[in-house]
C-alpha cells in the first residue's frame, strides 16, 4: 500500500538528486523505448528489483523520465559515443511503505544514475555502468509505443483492398499494462495482449452483448474486427498510424485520436 505524505510537482518543491551537464548528442538507440530496471548495485553482485515494483527510464531529446519505484522522476542526459551522464534529476516526494525496501531501492537507483559513466545495449538489454563498480541493468519493455493512446480504426480486411469503417461508427483500441479495451462499434470489448518485438497476440476477447441495428453493416463490421484481432500476428507504428497484420493477409489500420 502506498501512503502519500507529500506530492510536489512544482519545480520549486522537487528534490534535486544531482547536477551535471546539458543537452544530448547521440543516444538514438536509447530513445523510443521503455526500459525497465532488472537489477542494480555492485556490478559483481547485483541486487534484483523488488517484486511488485517497477523502475523505468524513457529517453527522448535529451530528457529522461520514469518511475523510480515510488516517485516519478525527470531530468536531462547527455550522450557522447557510449559515454552517458545525467543532468539535474528531480522527483515527486511521496513516501511508499510497501513493499518493504522500496524507498531504499529508489534512493540507490537515483544515486546510481548520478554516477553513470557509460552505456551498452545488447539484445534488448541496457547496461549502464557507474563509478564505484556500480551498474544498472534494464530490459526493453515491448509495446510501449502502443500505450497511452486511443487508436481509432480507419479500415480493415484484405491488405490489398481494405474496407473503410462504416460512416458514423467509431471502433477504438486502448492498450495499457497488458490489457486492451475499446469500442468494437456497438459493444465494448476487452482482452489481454502480449508483444515481443513487433509480434502481437491477443488473449480471449470478451465483450458486452448488445445488438445495434443501425447503421447498416455495423454488426458485420464488429464481427470482422474482433475476428481479425483474434488472428493478429504483428504490428507496426508509423507516425500516427498503427497497422496490425493478421492471418490471411488481413490488416487493421488505426489512426491516433
Amino acid at each position: 500500500m502506498k501512503k502519500v505524505f507529500l506530492v510536489a510537482l512544482a519545480l520549486g518543491m522537487v528534490m534535486s538528486i544531482f547536477s551535471a551537464t546539458g543537452c544530448s548528442s547521440g543516444g538514438a538507440d536509447l530513445e523510443g523505448k521503455r526500459w525497465v530496471l532488472e537489477s542494480y548495485g555492485d556490478a559483481d553482485n547485483l541486487t534484483k528489483v523488488i517484486d511488485g515494483t517497477e523502475v523505468t527510464a524513457e529517453f527522448a531529446k535529451g530528457q529522461v523520465n520514469g518511475s523510480a519505484g515510488c516517485n516519478n522522476y525527470f531530468g536531462s542526459y547527455e550522450v557522447s559515443g557510449k559515454n552517458l551522464t545525467f543532468g539535474p534529476v528531480a522527483s515527486t516526494e511521496m513516501y511508499c511503505m510497501d513493499p518493504e525496501g522500496v524507498m531504499d531501492q529508489e534512493y540507490a537507483y537515483l544515486q546510481a544514475l548520478g554516477k553513470a559513466e557509460t552505456y551498452e545495449i545488447k539484445g534488448g538489454k541496457l547496461l549502464i555502468t557507474c563509478t564505484g563498480d556500480q551498474a544498472l541493468t534494464f530490459t526493453e519493455k515491448f509495446g510501449a509505443d502502443l500505450e497511452g493512446k486511443t487508436w481509432v480504426l480507419e479500415s480493415y480486411g484484405d491488405k490489398d483492398s481494405p474496407t473503410t469503417v462504416v460512416a458514423g461508427v467509431e471502433v477504438t483500441a486502448e492498450f495499457a499494462k497488458g490489457q486492451v479495451n475499446g469500442s468494437a462499434g456497438c459493444n465494448r470489448y476487452f482482452a489481454s495482449y502480449e508483444t515481443d518485438g513487433k509480434s502481437l497476440s491477443f488473449g480471449p476477447i470478451g465483450s458486452t452483448m448488445m445488438e445495434c441495428a443501425e447503421p447498416e453493416g455495423r454488426m458485420d463490421q464488429e464481427y470482422a474486427y474482433l475476428q481479425a484481432l483474434d488472428e493478429a500476428d504483428r504490428y507496426e507504428v508509423k507516425g500516427d498510424k498503427l497497422l496490425i497484420t493478421c492471418s490471411g493477409d488481413q490488416v487493421l489500420t488505426f489512426v491516433e485520436e
